[in-house]
């Protein structure tokens, strides 16, 4: 079994914390050879270091799709350069991945999770969506890990 690491990327503020959230959620199921770890942004991903087969890395996005929507990426991956990422990132994650790789950072495997989210403006609302789009998300990627080896596939709202 493939020794992961889920990496939920974001912050305590509105959308963005979908990352945190739903990397929570895993992390409170108890998998096997699974760990995780909350990074405030991307470019802490040159700060992990281990003997991890996979990196599965969650953040909230916005785009043209609808809120709700599960995006999947492996990488390398050219679509995440056209993906916008919520909060104040210091580097995109497809940049801070880029680099993780000409430093041989990464590790085999990489899977990028993205939660595409409406606004990154915190209230009511945007946070029952954050936690009802972390609890789809956190159960899609369990359920990917607990099945087999295979890089989780797009699935859409």
């Amino acid at each position: 079994m493939l020794r992961t690491l889920v990496i939920g990327i974001g912050s305590h503020h509105g959308d963005d914390r979908l990352g945190w959230l739903a990397a929570e959620l895993i992390g409170m199921r108890d998998l096997p050879n699974v760990e995780v770890r909350l990074l405030a942004t991307p470019g802490r991903l040159l700060n992990i270091s281990g003997p991890w087969d996979h990196w599965l890395v969650m953040d909230a996005c916005r785009g043209d799709d609808p809120p709700g929507t599960i995006h999947a990426f492996a990488w390398p991956d050219e679509r995440l350069a056209d993906t916008h990422f919520t909060g104040t990132h210091d580097l995109a994650l497809g940049e801070a991945l880029r680099l993780a790789e000409t430093l041989e950072l990464l590790p085999p495997r990489v899977t990028i999770i993205a939660g595409q989210v409406s606004t990154d403006r915190p209230g009511l609302e945007v946070t029952r969506a954050t936690h009802a789009l972390a609890e789809r998300i956190s159960s899609y990627v369990a359920e990917q890990l607990a099945a087999s080896d295979s890089c989780p596939e797009p699935r859409h709202a």
